[in-house]
């Protein structure tokens, strides 16, 4: 498996996203349209996020991460499962206030990359807006992340204009 690349799978009503290596803005509006594609091509019930292959992420790949628990709790399906096994990754989504959106498991005793797709990154448009989206939805999980990127979204806002 390459470094640095999100991967995802559909197996009937579920959805799995595995995210490897550092997941950084670059790669965000290629992330965004997967979900966005999974979102309205398919009639996903549960969601699986899988990080245990993730090094590092970026506040904008949490927001689209986030993204999909607010999908889930806007149709009504049970929470979104986090797997991480990384305990500096774990760190910075349990202070994103992650548990309150997913169920987060850190320990798994099985690995399987069978059957996944690559999501392609070479688009680079876009990638402000959805920057922008991003770290909105991590501002409107709590109150300690909307003081933490008020000051993003507003210089991406402004970036826009």
């Amino acid at each position: 498996m390459d470094n640095n690349q999100i991967l995802y799978a559909v197996n009937d009503d579920k959805c799995v996203f595995k995210l490897v290596g550092k997941i950084r803005y670059m790669m965000s509006t290629c992330f965004n349209k997967a979900i966005e594609m999974i979102f309205s091509e398919h009639n996903i019930k549960t969601f699986i996020i899988d990080l245990t292959k993730t090094t590092y992420i970026d506040s904008t790949s949490l927001g689209l991460v986030a993204k999909i628990a607010l999908f889930c709790y806007n149709q009504k399906l049970k929470k979104p499962v986090l797997l991480s096994t990384n305990n500096e990754v774990t760190e910075v989504i349990k202070s994103m206030g992650f548990e309150q959106a997913f169920v987060i498991i850190s320990k798994i005793d099985k690995d399987n990359d069978d059957n996944f797709i690559s999501v392609n990154c070479d688009v680079k448009s876009e990638l402000n807006d959805t920057m922008l989206e991003a770290h909105q939805i991590l501002m409107d999980m709590n109150e300690n992340n909307r003081d933490k990127f008020k000051n993003v979204v507003d210089l991406l806002k402004k970036s826009t204009k």
